[in-house]
């Protein structure tokens, strides 16, 4: 059995969240694409928009080069207000599809925890710690579709980045070179204090089990306590 614990304890976070999303897969496929579509939708408003007021500033009737060609101030203005209307309905969507995908998760996780422990024996059963099913249904249960929402935030948001850093790889490629760099130097300097969450995390996880069993045996205890 210890083996198989410290395997269970060795398992990246990242791997667990992968199969829990099993399942899911399609959804999350197509919170993907419509994050994408909209960030790069947002990314064009804001170069078409930059590109709209230096021609304004500069007294032009066009706008641009942008990759080699010139439009004129009304149709970028035009595009612009096309590129609104669709990342609105798109960030709706998004919505929608974040909000299916949460509760869809949190409904099959609590179907298959309570289903184990319907399906284990008797002495699986009373072997479990006084309110850990209660905790494991509510607070547990919880942390996961915490985590799905988290997952699906960090989907939503490296899109996003991708997308900007592919308009801004048009405009300026060096400055975006030197932003990567930076971005890579911050994400090594984050890595101990993501372990260090971890370590908490896993701490306040064993801390809730043991106030909800002191709970649920508190609570039986009414009876001895008015006698």
């Amino acid at each position: 059995a210890k083996p198989d614990e410290a395997a269970r304890v060795k398992r990246n976070g990242w791997s667990v969240l992968w199969e829990l999303t099993r399942g899911y897969r399609t959804r999350m496929t197509w919170l993907a694409l419509t994050s994408f579509a909209s960030a790069m939708l947002e990314a064009s408003f804001v170069v078409i928009v930059t590109g709209i007021v230096l021609a304004l500033v500069g007294g032009q009737d066009s706008v641009g080069p942008v990759l080699g060609k010139s439009f004129p101030v009304a149709w970028a203005l035009l595009v612009t207000g096309v590129a609104v209307v669709l990342r609105l309905a798109l960030n709706m969507l998004t919505v929608r599809v974040t909000a299916n995908l949460v509760a869809l998760v949190q409904t099959d996780q609590r179907k298959r925890l309570a289903h184990a422990y319907l399906q284990a024996s008797w002495e699986v059963q009373q072997a479990e710690a006084t309110g850990r099913l209660q905790e494991l249904l509510t607070s547990f249960i919880n942390r996961i579709t915490g985590a799905t929402t988290s997952l699906t935030q960090a989907i939503t948001a490296s899109l996003s980045l991708l997308a900007f850093m592919a308009a801004s790889f048009v405009i300026n490629p060096l400055a975006s070179v030197v932003f990567l760099g930076a971005l890579a130097i911050l994400a090594g300097a984050l890595g101990p204090l993501r372990a260090a969450i971890r370590r908490r995390s896993a701490d306040a996880n064993r801390a809730s089990l043991t106030f909800a069993k002191t709970v649920a045996e508190l609570g039986a205890l009414g009876q001895e306590m008015q006698a």
